[in-house]
């Protein structure tokens, strides 16, 4: 699997984080307090400089695939999700927001929980693993780890999203360099130092994608000296305490 280092990273960031979903909530009647916000990971140049969360809907995690690998200039998308699969013969009647339906009405004969991670690169193969879970009130037991081959060909709508937004990132990205060099041109002439231009230009980008359609919110991880991170909602920065606007 290409880029293993960074692929474990966020698999086992994500399993500490429903770790302690699980232990703080567990034991809540509200089982969907234990289970992790769906988002895209965006990393660039071997640091994850994005979060993406899905809205609600069960269209939304295809959505914020589509606009963080279309915006966000990254190298690798991981896309995580909290989730359930069954096996069946046939996928017939089991559309978007199936088991999760199912599960909710009390119907989970044969559904798999399970931490799902993707991981789709600008440029080579995909690759996916299941994390399959068991939780008891706050307790939570890890299963099965099951890594998918990346010569097998994944096919679904997310893929098709993914890759429908790396298509159009190569058709808009001359536009985007140009828009970024007049950006660049203005902030030099108003002093800003030549190495904060990609903090300011990402948060751009973070604050445009809060704004889309699937999208929660968006926080922007900066590893620039000196620089905050930033949580961006409906194309507003907002306090990440409060959710209050703070432009």
């Amino acid at each position: 699997m290409a880029s293993d280092a960074q692929f474990s990273v966020i698999a086992e960031t994500v399993r500490r984080m429903k770790r302690e979903k699980v232990v703080k909530y567990g034991n809540d009647p509200d089982e969907e307090l234990s289970d992790l916000m769906n988002f895209c990971a965006g990393v660039r140049a071997g640091k994850q400089l994005f979060v993406v969360y899905n809205g609600p809907g069960p269209l939304s995690a295809r959505q914020c695939a589509y606009w963080t690998a279309l915006y966000l200039s990254c190298d690798e998308i991981f896309l995580v999700a909290d989730a359930r699969y069954k096996t069946v013969e046939s996928e017939e009647g089991y559309g978007p927001g199936t088991l999760t339906n199912m599960w909710n009405q009390g119907d989970r004969e044969g559904i798999q929980e399970c931490i799902i991670v993707h991981r789709y690169p600008y440029i080579g193969p995909r690759s996916i693993a299941h994390y399959d879970y068991l939780r008891e009130g706050n307790k939570l037991t890890w299963g099965a780890v099951r890594f998918t081959d990346p010569e097998i060909h994944q096919e679904g709508a997310i893929d098709d999203h993914v890759q429908a937004g790396f298509a159009k990132r190569r058709e808009v990205q001359p536009t985007i360099d140009k828009m970024l060099r007049v950006m660049h041109s203005a902030m030099d002439r108003q002093g800003f130092p030549p190495d904060e231009r990609p903090y300011w230009t990402d948060r751009g980008m973070a604050k445009y994608v809060s704004s889309r359609e699937g999208v929660f919110l968006v926080q922007y991880l900066s590893h620039s000296p000196g620089l905050p991170d930033a949580v961006f909602k409906d194309g507003h920065e907002v306090d990440p305490e409060t959710g209050e606007p703070l432009d």
